[in-house]
């Protein structure tokens, strides 16, 4: 399990999806993906 440690890692580039300018099914599928990674 990498715990929700591994979401921070993400954040500087990511920060897009966060603020909802990425659209809910690509933002799951980044989640699944970074999950799964």
């Amino acid at each position: 399990s990498l715990g929700a440690g591994w979401f921070f890692r993400f954040i500087p580039q990511d920060a897009y999806a966060i603020h909802g300018l990425l659209d809910q099914d690509a933002y799951d599928r980044l989640i699944k993906a970074n999950a799964q990674a």
